[in-house]
């Protein structure tokens, strides 16, 4: 039988963990099943373009090897393909490989993934013309994503000093939304975030109820708050209540349209974009994309 083609795209600069080992590890544990190639990122976004050159040749599954950042660029390019996406997860965050089980930091799971070979149909969203695996929004997440764009923080304490820093100049976002065309609302907010999975990393939880196959997304809206309410929250986050918690506001959709400010930031999965668009429409796509967890 003629063996199957894996690719991986490795970010050599991402994260926290060496990524070398793992990846050796794998090719050495299952190259009689796999042949395999190995391919470094070079710069912002050529994980994404070697993933389309992957998908366009047949490859049959290629593994991202980074953060959140690494897992977004290459599953970019599989979505909608025959071709499956597999994480080593070896960045910070690791929302994603989190929310699907796949172990951080000693990513022995990912090897046993890819062993076994089950894809699992998993949604994905769609904003703007990209599309996202976690989360989107805009608010204080979105402008902890502005300020650390362009630095070289990595590490949940560095996150966290930054997060409780900003919450001292941080103003609120006026935003403008309606849920499936319905009615059209427009008020102040600390958060708006539209998610896909429950966390954005970390094991900080924004929407504990969602899921990666229920073909809906997650909103969570928070109002202007106070410092020590955002600290309450924050606590909220990593026991999972956060949805629970007063002034917190959630609700599922499959679609939202948002207007905010030109100068309003806005991230997607945590990376900070500059947008070209003021009104946007949130959506997710139901089993869009083939993931070995």
């Amino acid at each position: 039988m003629e063996k199957k083609r894996v690719l991986f795209i490795i970010n050599p600069v991402s994260g926290i963990t060496k990524h070398k080992f793992w990846v050796d590890l794998a090719i050495r544990a299952l190259h009689e099943t796999y042949d395999f190639q190995v391919c470094h990122t070079k710069y912002a976004g050529h994980g994404n373009v070697l993933a389309k050159e992957a998908v366009a040749s047949g490859t049959d599954i290629v593994v991202a090897v980074g953060g959140d950042g690494t897992v977004n660029e290459v599953a970019s390019a599989v979505v909608g393909s025959k071709t499956s996406l597999a994480i080593f997860p070896m960045g910070s965050g690791n929302g994603l490989a989190r929310e699907l089980n796949i172990k951080t930091k000693i990513p022995h799971k990912s090897i046993d993934a890819l062993k076994r070979n089950e894809p699992k149909p998993v949604d994905y969203g769609t904003v703007m013309g990209h599309p996202f695996f976690c989360t989107c929004g805009t608010g204080f997440d979105a402008e902890i994503a502005r300020r650390i764009s362009g630095s070289k923080i990595r590490g949940f304490l560095s996150y966290a000093y930054l997060c409780g820093k900003a919450l001292f100049s941080y103003k609120h976002v006026n935003v403008t939304y309606s849920v499936e065309g319905g009615e059209t609302i427009t008020r102040p907010v600390f958060v708006l975030n539209a998610a896909n999975i429950k966390q954005f990393g970390f094991g900080a939880q924004i929407a504990p109820l969602a899921s990666v196959q229920d073909g809906l997304l997650d909103v969570t809206i928070v109002p202007p708050i106070n410092f020590l309410q955002a600290m309450k929250l924050a606590i909220g986050m990593f026991t999972h209540t956060f949805h629970k918690m007063s002034p917190v506001e959630t609700f599922k959709c499959t679609e939202l349209t948002v207007t905010i400010p030109d100068d309003a930031p806005f991230h997607i999965d945590g990376d900070y974009i500059k947008r070209t668009e003021n009104t946007f429409t949130i959506k997710v796509i139901p089993g869009g994309i083939n993931i070995l967890t």
